[in-house]
């Protein structure tokens, strides 16, 4: 049997990168070559499975509970240089590129890139199909939730702010049809060549999505001044082609402030650049309100204490009433916000789990 890469589980895991070896799962004992402890071969491959799982929820968590994308993407890098095969990192790094669009810039294509160039080296393993299909399943939902987010910040109330966010919308969009197709395609394949995994349902849903937005591609828009306009195509050099719509209508918008998506135009309100929410603050806010909340209701103890040994003093007593009083506040309302950012987050995890 060919041999697998093992871990002691006797050196110090902070010095991990030295303690992958090679094991031999038929022998009937095996040393590290470290701390030369004595071990059972599947013990060493178990230690190794299990830091390979516990790197990838790390990567996980990073990016769909704190929406680290950028963070997440080199914690699923480190993780393929250690092993080259792990499917769940593959995948999402292709996610975390989805995840590091912004509205001006979108990584759709070089995502699309990734997951084509390497369907058939990593993927197409009967053993990974069901985790395959779950990632393509969350890909095709962050693609609508990019969709959405990018147009509801580059539109007023159904119109297009100006003629740049209309092509940004289109240039999206194209890409997104794009990408579906290719998941599409991914799904009739594994359709013909896994007899239990038709996915049908799925199958369906996408076709009807790929519908739905090659129609939203050549329907008319207008901009919020009035005039209309109407995809045409995409020129090799991925030029947006448009044609204007004849006659212009009235979008009794003239009393709203516009926005914009030229950063160097003090006239207009620029639109900002982030899509999907970083969680990354609300985390650390969250782990500073533990130690405020115990910091103070540990004063609002010790002024509770203070105020009773001076209770013939009516002066003290009533400054240290006040005061416990406001530290038990404080504390109380640190303890509402913790409670309110780990509710926020554990909902997260239940999203993507």
């Amino acid at each position: 049997m060919a041999t697998k890469k093992g871990i002691c589980p006797y050196c110090n895991a902070g010095r991990s990168n030295y303690r992958y070896f090679l094991v031999n799962p038929d022998a009937s004992a095996c040393f590290c070559p470290s701390c030369m402890k004595e071990m059972s071969p599947l013990t060493a491959i178990d230690e190794y499975n299990k830091m390979i799982d516990a790197l990838v929820y790390k990567a996980d968590d990073t990016l769909f509970v704190a929406c680290d994308p950028a963070t997440a993407y080199k914690q699923y890098a480190a993780v393929l240089e250690i092993e080259p095969g792990v499917t769940r990192s593959f995948l999402g790094r292709i996610l975390c590129l989805i995840y590091m669009s912004k509205v001006r810039r979108s990584y759709l294509k070089e995502a699309y890139l990734l997951l084509k160039n390497e369907t058939d080296q990593y993927y197409h393993k009967a053993n990974e199909i069901p985790t395959y299909v779950a990632y393509l399943k969350q890909l095709n939902t962050t693609l609508d939730e990019y969709e959405f987010a990018v147009k509801r910040k580059i539109v007023f109330k159904e119109y297009f702010y100006e003629l740049d966010c209309l092509k940004l919308y289109w240039r999206d969009l194209i890409d997104i049809i794009k990408f579906k197709q290719l998941i599409l395609s991914e799904l009739n394949y594994i359709k013909r060549n896994y007899a239990n995994q038709s996915h049908d349902i799925f199958i369906n849903l996408l076709e009807h999505s790929i519908d739905e937005k090659e129609a939203l591609l050549v329907t008319p828009y207008y901009l919020v001044s009035g005039e209309g306009y109407k995809f045409a195509k995409v020129t090799k050099g991925e030029e947006i082609k448009y044609i204007e719509v004849p006659g212009r209508i009235d979008t009794k918008l003239t009393r709203y402030r516009m926005a914009t998506l030229d950063e160097t135009n003090k006239k207009l309100r620029i639109i900002k650049d982030e899509v999907f929410h970083d969680y990354t603050p609300m985390i650390r806010l969250s782990k500073v309100m533990v130690f405020l909340y115990i910091l103070a209701f540990a004063l609002a103890a010790g002024f509770g204490i203070a105020a009773f040994i001076y209770k013939e003093n009516l002066p003290l007593f009533i400054t240290f009433i006040i005061a416990g009083g406001l530290a038990f506040i404080g504390g109380l309302a640190c303890l509402i916000l913790r409670m309110n950012f780990v509710k926020i987050l554990k909902k997260r995890k239940l999203h993507i789990s």
